[in-house]
């Protein structure tokens, strides 16, 4: 067993083996490709650059026309290191744009706008550009680009010809322009992006823009080896541990096998000696037998021997059981005798009861006529005081025709306490119909206000669609804001109301989207406090500000006031200070001053092109940007030199929470009318009030009428019952007295009978 096992390492060994000496053997050709290839880049690059020549693919020539903030501009690269230096706003970034739009490349590697209209230079129709690139092996090509601002799109022209974009960028590849690759094109948008680039991003970037095809594929095959190379090792590693493990596992089984086998030469012996064991108790049994059979042979001589000496017992025996037999059946006829005698005493007591009895009948029978002439007596003299004391209670009842004065009297009272309530009742219905339309009024204000107020709800929803992190903050805000010292101010997309409803899209424009979503805290307590509990027990990332008040507490909002009366500005076409037009808590309007220069932006309905220069001439950057009703224009102020103006145009969006805004005028107003309508509802009170009370002592007196004509129809049935029942009581006391007579009359009778 401990040979097949080492037999089988050693074929699992060998292929691992084998196979990494071939992966090192193979990285290690490949490395030496690579290293000869950028060896032979290198150096020819460096001959072509000595003799200044151009690269394949270089730009020799660059022309831009109505393009951001050229006219019309040719620029003509030289075969080394070119460098436009000047000051900002002069167009250094624009010719970067013109390199990639005019080399098929996308605006969003650009980051600056969405639509190709913006890249034409304002109030032009259209621009284009122009890009030649070397080519040794034969003719430049020539790529122009033509962007037509009304149809927001381009046409190619590719060496004077019409083409394609996909021609374009098959000709641009063949160039070994990589537009997309940080290496060899990186836009300022995009530095932040190539400085997360790690070391082995950056090689194959580099690779991609100055090598060969080959050498990246070697490179990718290096990588795919090493890869391999390392499953194989971990592969080989993995079956190293199991082989070891097999092993041990092997030797625990060793010592089973071991027990095994001896408990199987145990169970044979026990078998062997289970057969024997047969033999031995046969041959016990048998010896048993025989002895049994001996003292079987001695018990039955000794038995015919007593049976001999019991023989005189037995008769002995039968005579004396003869003799018990005989005393028995004289027994059994004494015990009849006695019998007998006594069933003649019992009939002879039987007899001597029935006389006794006899006797005693007519004794009860004489008790109980006794009994019966007092109870009789005592009926007669309790139906004689019954009718005694009932005559007494007719006696002291109403007469008929006094009762009946007094019920038409009360039925009189009863009906015009009857016309009372019914002249109440109308005047509480009349009250509580106008009542009614009053609470009807106040029901139709509160639904008004409703309505106006849900306008909360509805942004509430847009941000739970929007953004749910952040409405899931706010939803634990308003149930934990006891928690904090300050209370702390919400998004102020929730709060914030534009004051003029046809500046709305300029509103919401100018709050950018880390603003819209923001929370304010009015101390640094409640700011760490915010930030511990969102951040670890709500596992969400939202954006929290610090009130500028608790850094400066002389910061207020009276301090950020417009550089000049909108009536001056209104000369170049504005309409509003942006400041003037949002209404939110005054943190929200510190935050957005202080750190947007909210009192400096300006805001019209429409601006022509002139104008948009006149402005950018006439305000010399004083304000930092406005907005018209479809587009954002930034004000930009270069630093240097002589502190030229230029704009920077964006396109607004639709608004999307501020298009419902909360009028607190009208909210105000509605809550006054129903402070109104309330104090009218209050008035009815007292006057219903006292209805009620005096409908409350009309009917007591009602009800107090009703019983009293109650109880005379009650003593009137009352005196009624007790006539009839005084005859009825006179009648059967007649009865009983002359039952009681005539009984008396037959007793005399039959006593002189006698």
């Amino acid at each position: 067993r401990k040979l097949n096992m080492e037999r089988q390492n050693s074929t699992l060994r060998a292929p691992a083996e084998a196979s990494a000496v071939g992966t090192r053997l193979l990285n290690g050709h490949i490395e030496r490709g690579i290293k000869r290839s950028n060896t032979d880049l290198v150096s020819s690059a460096k001959k072509k650059m000595k003799k200044g020549e151009h690269l394949k693919g270089s730009i020799v020539r660059i022309r831009l026309h109505n393009f951001l903030t050229f006219d019309n501009i040719e620029l003509l690269p030289g075969p080394g290191l070119n460098v436009i230096v000047g000051p900002n706003g002069t167009g250094k970034s624009s010719v970067v744009c013109g390199i990639c739009l005019g080399l098929a490349g996308h605006q969003r590697l650009l980051g600056r706008a969405k639509e190709l209209k913006d890249f034409v230079k304002y109030s032009k129709p259209k621009a284009y550009t122009e890009v030649e690139l070397f080519n040794p092996s034969g003719t430049n090509p020539l790529i122009r680009r033509e962007i037509t601002r009304d149809s927001n799109s381009s046409t190619w022209i590719l060496n004077g010809k019409s083409s394609t974009m996909k021609e374009v960028q098959r000709v641009v590849s063949e160039m070994n322009v990589q537009l997309a690759n940080k290496c060899q094109f990186l836009p300022q948008d995009m530095v932040v992006e190539f400085a997360r680039m790690n070391s082995f991003q950056v090689l194959e970037e580099t690779e991609k823009a100055v090598g060969t095809s080959e050498m990246f594929e070697l490179h990718q095959k290096l990588k795919n080896m090493k890869s391999s190379h390392k499953d194989i090792f971990s592969s080989l590693k993995e079956k190293e541990e199991m082989l070891e493990k097999k092993t041990r596992e092997n030797q625990l089984i060793q010592n089973d096998v071991d027990r095994l086998r001896e408990r199987q030469h145990a169970l044979t012996c026990l078998e062997i000696l289970k057969e024997k064991k047969c033999w031995v108790l046969y041959e016990a049994a048998r010896g048993e037998y025989l002895e049994m059979k001996k003292n079987k042979s001695k018990a039955e001589s000794r038995w015919k021997k007593a049976q001999n000496e019991n023989k005189p017992l037995e008769n002995q025996l039968k005579q004396l059981e003869t003799s018990i037999a005989s005393y028995n059946e004289d027994e059994q006829k004494c015990k009849r005798k006695v019998g007998d005698k006594q069933r003649d005493v019992t009939r002879s007591k039987e007899v001597l009861d029935q006389f006794e009895d006899d006797i005693d009948r007519p004794r009860e029978e004489l008790e109980n006529k006794k009994k019966q002439e007092r109870q009789r007596q005592g009926k007669l003299t309790r139906a004689k005081a019954e009718i005694e004391e009932m005559e007494r209670q007719l006696c002291s009842f109403v007469s008929e025709d006094d009762i009946k004065v007094q019920l038409a009297e009360k039925t009189d009272e009863l009906k015009e306490i009857g016309r009372k309530l019914h002249d109440i009742q109308l005047q509480q219905q009349q009250i509580s119909e106008q009542k009614q339309t009053q609470i009807e009024q106040k029901n139709r204000h509160h639904e008004e206000l409703r309505r106006v107020r849900d306008v909360v709800n509805r942004r509430l929803e847009t941000l739970r669609q929007e953004n749910k992190s952040c409405y899931d903050v706010v939803q634990w805000l308003r149930n934990h804001q006891d928690r904090f010292q300050r209370p702390i101010i919400e998004p102020m997309i929730l709060v914030a109301n534009c004051r003029d409803q046809q500046y709305l899209k300029q509103v919401e424009g100018f709050l950018n989207n880390r603003d819209k979503f923001s929370f304010i805290a009015q101390t640094r307590e409640d700011l760490t406090l915010l930030r511990r509990e969102v951040k670890e027990k709500l596992r969400m990332s939202v954006n929290i500000v610090l009130d500028p008040k608790v850094l400066d507490h002389t910061e207020d909002i009276s301090r950020y006031t417009p550089f000049a009366n909108i009536s001056v500005m209104r000369q170049y076409g504005f309409e509003q200070w942006m400041v003037n037009l949002i209404d939110a808590p005054a943190p929200i309007l510190r935050v957005l001053c202080k750190y947007h220069f909210l009192h400096f932006v300006l805001v019209a309905k429409e601006l022509f092109p002139d104008q948009v220069t006149k402005i950018l001439d006439g305000i010399d950057g004083r304000a930092r940007s406005f907005y018209t009703s479809s587009e954002n224009f930034t004000i930009i102020v270069s630093r240097h030199g002589s502190r030229q103006t230029s704009s920077k145009r964006r396109y607004l969006e639709n608004p999307l929470y501020l298009g419902s805004t909360l009028d607190d005028s009208r909210v105000q107003e509605i809550e006054q009318q129903i402070k109104d309508v309330d104090r009218s509802i209050k008035l009815f009170d007292d006057p219903l009030a006292d209805l009620g009370q005096q409908e409350h002592k009309l009917r007591r007196d009602d009800e107090t009428i009703r019983q009293e004509k109650t109880g005379l129809m009650a003593s009137r049935r009352d005196k009624a019952k007790l006539v009839s029942t005084i005859k009825a009581r006179r009648t059967r006391f007649n009865m009983i007295v002359c039952s009681v007579r005539r009984r008396l009359l037959t007793t005399s009778k039959a006593s002189l009978l006698n």
